[in-house]
Formats: C-alpha cells, sequence, structure tokens
C-alpha cells in the first residue's frame, strides 16, 4: 500500500461525527477562554457534560480566540479533505465504469460492425433477400448484448441494447418461416435466401391471382420489423455516444 492510500485510508477513518466533536472541543475551549462570567459557567456546564472536560477559566482572549480560528480552521481542511477524498472515488469509478461499458461496446463492433448491419437492412429490404452468414453475424450480435457477462453497466445504455436485440430477434424469428432457399440447389456455406419466391413471379413463382397480394403484404410485414430494429438501434447508437462519447 502506498503512501498516499494508506493516508486517504486513514482520512476516511475520520467519520464526520468524530471530527465535528474535536472542532466543537476546540472551539468550545476557545470560548471558554474568551468568556465573560455572564456566560462561562453555561460553558463550563456543557463541557463537563458533554466532553468530561473540566477547564478553569483564565479569560485569555488571545488564545481562546486562537483555538476558535484552530477548530473552525481544522473542520473546514477536514470536511473539505474528506469531499475531495470522495469527489476522487466517485471520479475513478465512473471512469472504470465507462471503461467497462466502452469494452462491450467494442466487442460488439467486432462482432457486427455498424456498416455491416446497415448493408443487411439496405440489401434486406430491397432485394428481399440475404445471405445466411449475415443472419448468423445478426444473431450473434442480439445474442451477445443478452448475455449476462456482456451487459452494460450503465443501466439506460442496457435497456436500449435489450429492444436491439428483440427488435432483432423478432426480425429473424419471422425470417425464419418466411424466407426459401434460393436458387434451391446450392452448395452448404453461405447460402443466399429469398423471401416467398413461390409468391413471386421473377423467382419462379406460378403467377396465382392471391400470390400478388400475399406478397405485398409480406413486404409490409418484413419493413415494419426491419424499421423497428433499426430505428431501436439508431436509439441505442445515440445514447452511446451521448454517455460513452464513441
Amino acid at each position: 500500500m502506498s503512501t498516499q492510500e494508506f493516508i486517504i485510508k486513514l482520512i476516511k477513518l475520520l467519520k464526520p461525527e468524530f471530527y465535528n466533536k474535536i472542532t466543537w472541543t476546540v472551539v468550545i475551549a476557545g470560548l471558554t477562554l474568551m468568556a465573560t462570567p455572564f456566560w462561562e459557567k453555561i460553558i463550563f456546564a456543557v463541557l463537563q457534560k458533554e466532553y468530561n472536560l473540566d477547564l478553569a477559566p483564565g479569560g485569555n482572549t488571545a488564545w481562546g480566540f486562537a483555538l476558535v480560528v484552530v477548530g473552525l480552521l481544522y473542520h473546514l481542511t477536514s470536511n473539505s479533505f474528506l469531499q475531495f477524498i470522495g469527489y476522487k472515488d466517485r471520479a475513478a469509478k465512473e471512469k472504470d465504469r465507462k471503461g467497462h461499458d466502452i469494452n462491450i461496446f467494442e466487442s460488439s463492433q467486432n462482432i457486427l460492425p455498424e456498416k455491416s448491419l446497415t448493408n443487411f437492412f439496405e440489401w434486406l429490404l430491397t432485394d428481399h433477400s440475404y445471405r445466411s452468414n449475415d443472419s448468423s453475424k445478426l444473431h450473434e450480435y442480439a445474442d451477445f448484448h443478452l448475455s449476462p457477462e456482456s451487459q452494460y453497466i450503465d443501466q439506460e445504455i442496457q435497456e436500449s441494447v435489450n429492444q436491439v436485440s428483440k427488435a432483432i430477434n423478432e426480425l429473424l424469428a419471422w425470417m425464419s418461416v418466411n424466407f426459401w432457399v434460393f436458387p434451391e440447389k446450392q452448395t452448404a456455406g453461405n447460402m443466399r435466401l429469398c423471401m416467398h419466391p413461390h409468391w413471386n413471379v421473377d423467382r419462379g413463382g406460378y403467377g396465382e391471382p392471391n400470390d400478388f397480394k400475399k406478397y405485398d403484404e409480406a413486404t409490409e410485414k418484413l419493413t415494419a420489423l426491419s424499421d423497428a430494429a433499426k430505428n431501436s438501434h439508431k436509439n441505442y447508437r445515440k445514447l452511446v455516444k451521448h454517455k460513452l462519447f464513441i
């Protein structure tokens, strides 16, 4: 333990009640030396009862004034120093919290960078298709933020990213039953999946009258779920920038 740490720990032992008693003892002793006969007996009685001190009246104004000044300076110094220590402790803890949360954010970016997320949604909504590797990364990104060891300390940021994970998982759950491998003859790997290709005449659909309507309804649902995920991520990203400055 360093000398500075030892001094800080020692000062912390001086609880407010303790150094207040010291202050009042010194101040009252000083006032006693300055006391006039009119109120010196009252001060003597207080000292005797509260602190078990028996000071004989000296009538020494200079020494009494000096004690009062010393007592008040001691109180001011002790109180200010303890407040300074408290401030430094809070600042250090806040720095540690921010450092932890910045590491969480950067780890999530290693899984799925923001540009990749933007590209995923742009391609999904314009072509109504995606690659299996991209959806896997999206799954991993959402699950990362729900994992206990990947939680933000800042509760507001964590609640915001929970909404992102929820919206992404809802989108992926819907996509899992509304997208098919297309073209069908694809080797295992980074496969391409398209939304209801059997309802889309450009992708081998049959062109049935109801197919157009059903495809439009699916498009509306896809857009709504995607917008929910994008908007929740936009709000989360603003919060991260505001609180973590990244």
